[in-house]
């Protein structure tokens, strides 16, 4: 599946959420949050059903890699969650004084003098954030997860065309044994080698959970290939996002608006205290998502039970909740987004390209886990 609009090789933009952006809160914002989050009451994780399914399961022996702009990994909602081994820098490239990217004689990237492959630090926030949700101790789903992270988007946001690529075959090729890749990111451009290595991860028993975009209507990559699990955004009334892409590619939907969670501490602040933020889109929507899988993969390694992508992902899409729709207001909806590609659609057919197979339910998805592999 190609689409006309291209993403020339080389550095890029990421198609992520920080264009809609991770918004600093006030100290009392933060407190409050931070009380709900103690309190066991953050309306996105109640609404999915984390805090009852966390009594079943919290993620033990489950390794997530997070492919972002790497992870504060000192912050105390996910410090624990790290082995010797945090994961790996990609980001070898550096800009001038004027943002210019900066080339050899060839027009290549040039290595940066101080480049290690071994700092994972985050200086865009948007993986910090996306650790949190997935294992943050308070404000996370599967706080007993582990972690490891591959840094592959730089500062600004960008990456490079085969960042993704070499990412992925970090995680499947490496000696990490890597059981779910989270991938909040994505890009325009169709790429065959990509495609494959999805493929790859999956008939290895690698599940890839990826964000649908924010671009509010078709496929992005690596979400749109057929084995990996798409996700787009709802907010708090559980209604659909009008940032999230529509396409038949979305499989479900969970959180994505304004979601609580930790950032990396700034050079100003002594402590973490403050180090939290609200962010926005189908980025962190996924890794509520990415953290339900891991529940429930925990809880099957903790009793010796084999599983299979293919019927945890059918699991995964059969406890979703249904989407309940006035067919009027649907259609008038449907008026509101003037994308060709929609014309003619039905109601229903509406539905499901927004919401895919309905929202998050991580109670119910570990509950029919554990009768299905009963049997």
């Amino acid at each position: 599946m190609k689409t006309s609009r291209k993403i020339q090789d080389g550095i890029g933009d990421i198609i992520t959420d920080s264009e809609l952006g991770i918004i600093l809160l006030s100290r009392d914002d933060i407190e409050k949050l931070k009380k709900e989050a103690e309190n066991k009451d953050l309306w996105n994780l109640k609404m999915v059903g984390a805090y009852e399914a966390q009594e079943i399961s919290r993620g033990e022996g489950v390794t997530i890699a997070i492919i972002n702009s790497g992870v504060d990994s000192n912050h105390p909602e996910i410090s624990d969650r790290f082995g010797e081994n945090k994961g790996i820098n990609l980001v070898f490239w550096y800009y001038d004084n004027d943002g210019n990217l900066v080339v050899d004689e060839k027009g290549l990237p040039k290595v940066k003098e101080d480049y290690d492959p071994g700092i994972i630090n985050d200086d865009n926030a948007h993986g910090t954030a996306i650790a949190g949700i997935v294992a943050g101790k308070t404000i996370g789903i599967a706080p007993e997860s582990h972690l490891y992270v591959i840094k592959a988007v730089d500062e600004k946001g960008k990456l490079f065309a085969n960042s993704i690529e070499k990412a992925i075959k970090l995680c499947i090729r490496g000696r990490e044994k890597i059981d779910i890749i989270n991938l909040s990111m994505g890009r325009i451009e169709y790429r065959r080698n990509l495609e494959k290595l999805c493929e790859e991860a999956y008939k290895k028993g690698t599940i890839i959970v990826a964000s649908a975009g924010n671009y509010g209507v078709g496929p992005i990559f690596p979400s749109a290939y057929e084995n990996v699990v798409c996700v787009g955004a709802v907010d708090k009334e559980k209604k659909h996002c009008k940032f999230s892409n529509i396409w038949h590619t979305v499989d479900l939907s969970a959180p994505g608006k304004k979601i609580f969670s930790c950032r990396p501490k700034l050079s100003s602040e002594n402590n973490y205290d403050l180090a939290y933020a609200t962010s926005t889109g189908t980025s962190f929507a996924t890794p509520h998502v990415t953290g339900a899988l891991a529940l429930a993969i925990s809880y099957l390694k903790s009793k010796g039970i084999r599983y299979a992508p293919t019927d945890l992902i059918k699991i995964l899409k059969t406890s979703c909740e249904e989407i309940n729709y006035e067919e009027e207001k649907i259609k008038q909806e449907m008026r509101e987004h003037t994308f060709d590609k929609l014309e003619g659609m039905t109601p229903k057919k509406f539905i499901r390209w927004m919401y895919g197979a309905g929202i998050l339910r991580i109670d119910k998805f570990l509950e029919n886990v554990i009768t299905y592999y009963k049997k």
